[in-house]
């Protein structure tokens, strides 16, 4: 439940910050 949504989460946003250094 909160473990597997919480690691989604952080999963999701460590993508996004990929995708943001990539744009630079």
């Amino acid at each position: 439940g909160d473990v597997g949504c919480g690691k989604t989460v952080v999963a999701f946003i460590a993508c996004i910050e990929v995708v943001k250094s990539g744009y630079q």
